[in-house]
């Protein structure tokens, strides 16, 4: 006997159908990476200008104690499909 069943497994909210529809969106727009959320902008063969603001923050890197510091200087921002 061969017995099929669904299983639902609920990990984030936003695959919960139960929960609020507000609820679900912000937390998958929390779940999604820049990239993921810029692919969902966009079709197949489409371009669209896409603008995003960067603070010193963003572009800290980890020292060697493991916390956040900001070089000094000019950055470049490279940008592409597969940049990421």
């Amino acid at each position: 006997m061969i017995v099929l069943f669904p299983v639902i497994i609920f990990g984030q909210t936003y695959s919960d159908p139960n929960a609020a529809i507000e609820d679900r969106i912000e937390d998958l727009l929390q779940n999604m990476t820049l990239k993921e959320k810029i692919g969902q902008m966009l079709q197949p063969i489409e371009t669209k200008e896409v603008k995003f603001l960067l603070s010193a923050e963003d572009l800290a890197v980890l020292n060697s104690e493991f916390k956040p510091r900001i070089e000094s200087g000019d950055f470049k921002l490279w940008v592409g499909p597969n940049s990421a």
